[in-house]
């Protein structure tokens, strides 16, 4: 009788421990929740022209962050469909240049890599990064990384 006993505490300890994980696993956010923009905007020297220049980063013309010379900014993003990314130069307080705009269709686990450069007078250049460039631009160091998240109540795409 005390075997049967300990068997059923057994089982109902492995049962009750097999629950318990799933509904963490469950819990748990899985980078296929949402997908993910990292902006690199890497140090430019005062010569480039790019140095004193703040690049202004617009998601579905909503401001999302002002990145500054040798800052990467990671993005968290929940919502999946087209969103207009725009980016703009500015120095003193006024537009210098003018803006990169592009469309990205966002879809959940995957991951934007895109590099921002000002390229004073013309504005800022852009460029989507995959490759032996990716790899290059992810040893730089970084001066700040900024890390956001899209609200879920308040979605850039709805």
């Amino acid at each position: 009788m005390k075997k049967i006993a300990k068997l059923h505490c057994l089982l109902v300890t492995i049962i009750f421990f097999a629950f318990a994980n799933n509904l963490f696993a469950q819990a748990t956010e899985s980078s296929k929740d949402y997908a993910e923009f990292i902006f690199y905007r890497p140090s430019q020297s005062v010569m480039s022209g790019g140095a004193g220049v703040e690049i202004k980063l617009f998601m579905n013309d909503q401001e999302v962050e002002t990145l500054f010379n040798g800052v990467m900014l990671k993005y968290k993003m929940y919502s999946e469909g087209d969103i207009k990314i725009k980016t703009q130069g500015y120095m003193s307080g006024g537009a210098v240049g003018g803006p990169w705009v592009n469309t990205i269709t966002v879809k959940h686990g995957e991951v934007y890599h895109i590099k921002l450069e000002s390229k004073f007078p013309s504005g800022i250049v852009a460029e989507i990064l995959e490759g032996k460039k990716l790899a290059k631009m992810e040893k730089n160091k970084w001066s700040d990384v900024i890390e956001k998240v899209e609200s879920k109540d308040n979605p850039l795409i709805n």
